[in-house]
């Protein structure tokens, strides 16, 4: 086992490294929290369209004209 040669980049460029994951990783952090907050209002928009629905408080009888198809 003592013979075993491992290559080390120099200090300076561990560090760069080291920034980049830092900075990579809290990118992605982010991101998760951004995706959380999205998929939360979406359940909750999902849960008062089906309660609307239910009560009868849209007609869903129907698919909407939605401005993306005129």
């Amino acid at each position: 086992m003592a013979n075993i040669r491992i290559a080390v980049a120099p200090p300076g460029e561990q560090g760069a490294i080291a920034d980049f994951l830092v900075s990579a990783v809290n990118k992605i952090d982010r991101l998760r929290s951004r995706s959380a907050t999205v998929i939360e209002r979406l359940r909750e928009r999902r849960t008062a369209l089906i309660t609307a629905a239910v009560t009868r408080e849209i007609d869903v009888s129907r698919p909407a004209i939605t401005e993306a198809a005129e």
